[in-house]
């Protein structure tokens, strides 16, 4: 089936969401089973450690875990729980939260914050002594605040010490720490319970879940108490790097067309530039045309005036000259007369 909006990958993936619910329901309350599998099959792929969907338990977020743990431990203030010193206050608050007591180990400054197993049997001596039954181990690794990384050798001799006293081992963080640590989850024998905890965080969203590895059915029963559907945040790598040559041809296509529609954009505008540039040129010519007309009307008009100015001027004179010339031919005829009379008396 061929969908404009959704890749054949995303609706192959939905459609294998769905078969997993029963009945197919999508609500509030549906069942996390789809979710559980994909997680379970993630786990194999990347540890290689198999793990049982049924085992592994979904919380939405770190701290509803931990106290669910807390609260399945603690049975009184004689019940204890082992937690590093320095630690997160996640652990210290939700053991006093539900009555439990903290019993510290100190990490060693001296040799990067590491965890002594000395350091551990010296604390539970001293809180056996006092009453006080050690009912689980809170191991934070990566280092939370101190940063510091356990050695292989040293987890496994931390599971050896749970193992020999029966303890419950809390793991956190280990996803964090990427390929330089081993999982507590191959380290482990048999016999021990214990349980893992990852952190994935999808589109900057984080959820948590835990995993155990043998637990007993009872203790399970008592976990198990609310589902969470969440199944399309969890994609294997496996099936991200199956499909990266499509999504990457995809969006090299996408990027050309973009660039081909950038170019032509980018041309066209430039053409409609140049030719809004060429009437604007005829018309600054225009423009210069008529100023040029102007200015020389105006100076002709000004040497128009000039010359009639001057030409008045001019028949002025002449008139006055003209006018002189008469006066002076009046006076000689009248002198002429004068001569004639005086010629004709004698």
């Amino acid at each position: 089936m061929h969908h404009l909006t959704y890749s054949a990958y995303s609706i192959d993936r939905a459609w294998q969401i769905l078969d997993q619910i029963p009945g197919r329901a999508t609500g509030a309350y549906s069942h996390s089973q789809g979710l559980r599998d994909t997680i379970a099959a993630g786990i194999e792929a990347r540890d290689g450690f198999p793990a049982d969907p049924n085992d592994i338990f979904l919380t939405d977020g770190a701290s509803p875990a931990v106290h669910m743990m807390m609260q399945l431990l603690i049975r009184s203030e004689n019940d204890g729980i082992f937690c590093p010193i320095p630690q997160y206050p996640l652990y210290s608050t939700s053991i006093a939260l539900h009555g439990g007591t903290l019993v510290p180990y100190y990490l060693d400054e001296a040799t990067s914050w590491g965890l002594e197993i000395s350091e551990l049997k010296k604390q539970l001596e001293a809180a056996r002594q006092k009453g006080i039954t050690v009912r689980a181990l809170v191991v934070i690794n990566p280092g939370n605040p101190t940063g510091q990384v356990l050695a292989e050798e040293n987890q496994r001799d931390i599971v050896e010490f749970c193992n020999l006293e029966v303890c419950f081992l809390h793991e956190v963080n280990r996803i964090l720490a990427s390929n330089r640590l081993e999982p507590f989850s191959r380290l482990a024998s048999g016999k021990f319970t214990y349980f893992s905890k990852d952190c994935l965080q999808p589109f900057q969203e984080s959820f948590k879940f835990f995993f155990n590895g043998s637990l007993d059915c009872s203790v399970v029963s008592l976990i198990y108490n609310l589902q969470n559907q969440m199944g399309i945040l969890i994609i294997e790598k496996k099936e991200w790097v199956a499909n990266y040559e499509q999504m990457k041809s995809t969006a090299e296509m996408a990027e050309l067309t973009l660039k081909r529609e950038q170019s032509i954009h980018t041309a066209a505008l430039a053409e409609a530039k140049l030719r809004e540039e060429k009437p604007k040129k005829a018309l600054g010519i225009e423009k210069e045309c008529v100023s040029n007309i102007e200015k020389s009307l105006h100076e002709m008009r000004a040497e128009s005036a000039e010359a009639k100015v001057a030409a008045e001027v001019k028949l002025v004179d002449a008139r006055t000259m003209m006018d002189d010339a008469i006066k002076r031919m009046t006076e000689a005829n009248s002198k002429m007369q004068a001569a004639e009379s005086i010629f004709q008396r004698s």
